[in-house]
């Protein structure tokens, strides 16, 4: 990317533009095993996912206590699939989409601002299904999101964050175990907090604590249910590490962190939860 500062309408403003490039080139397939050996190829497929992305942003300082963040982007997308084995598709489609973004940041006083950011965005669907002549899958999904918070350093040695945020997706992806693949469903809205919390009561340790919970629904009604499979709703994830040590340990550094993830529906009724996730490591 590249960035300068510049004046834009009486205020000191920053402006960079940058170009992003990413190829995936994948393997994936369903097979018939026995004993992790290879009996048979349910589906087996070669999948090429190019993506451009052309960026610009603009930071401008309006007053002391006031500035905006303007940002617009433009991606550009291959998909490229070659069945090689089994029940399959193949094909090559290109898609396109522009996603504006604003954001608002009032502050600071007392070492605190509060922020509101919007825009639009997408995720991209699954290659397989994107092309598939019988039941094509939208290439680039919309999303359309807002976030309001506070952020603050009243606390000596303590970054804090809350978060309300509300995300709207055109279509759902959700995946589909006895198929092996994923498909698209329909659009829905999620809700959502965050606190994050980052304390360095000294040089050498750090302490930080996020805390997450999510809630997702459906929007269109469906007979089966309004939740979202997979979909998670709380998260914790914490730690402490130890670095820029003096005297012997000075060429040493180490952590411990805790990774939680809750139960989480696994059909639209939830009727069916899975059980909750905790990964502890060193």
């Amino acid at each position: 990317d590249q960035a300068w500062d510049h004046v834009l309408f009486g205020a000191n403003s920053s402006t960079t533009i940058g170009l992003q490039l990413r190829d995936d080139e994948i393997r994936n397939g369903l097979f018939h095993t026995e004993r992790r050996r290879r009996l048979s190829s349910d589906v087996f497929d070669r999948i090429s996912e190019t993506n451009a992305g052309l960026y610009i942003q603009n930071e401008a300082h309006w007053t002391p206590w006031l500035r905006t963040i303007m940002g617009l982007r433009g991606d550009l997308f291959r998909f490229d699939v070659s069945n090689i084995a089994g029940t399959g598709n193949s094909g090559d489609i290109t898609a396109s989409m522009t996603e504006p973004k604003l954001g608002i940041v009032l502050g600071p006083w007392a070492n605190t601002e509060f922020y509101l950011n919007g825009g639009f965005g997408y995720h991209s669907n699954d290659a397989r299904g994107v092309v598939d002549a019988a039941a094509r899958a939208t290439p680039l999904a919309r999303t359309k999101g807002a976030e309001v918070g506070v952020r603050t350093t009243l606390i000596p040695d303590l970054q804090s964050s809350l978060t309300l945020w509300a995300l709207h997706i055109q279509s759902e992806l959700t995946w589909e175990g006895d198929a092996g693949t994923t498909a698209p469903s329909g659009p829905t809205d999620r809700i959502g907090v965050e606190f994050a919390n980052f304390y360095t009561p000294t040089p050498w340790l750090t302490l930080d604590a996020d805390f997450a919970w999510s809630h997702a629904r459906f929007t269109q009604f469906d007979p089966a249910g309004q939740r979202v499979p997979e979909s998670l709703e709380r998260t914790i994830d914490a730690g402490i590490a130890l670095h820029d040590l003096d005297d012997w340990a000075k060429n040493w550094s180490g952590g411990l962190r805790l990774r939680y993830f809750g139960p989480r529906n696994l059909t639209q009724d939830g009727l069916a939860h899975s059980k909750a996730t905790t990964l502890v490591y060193a």
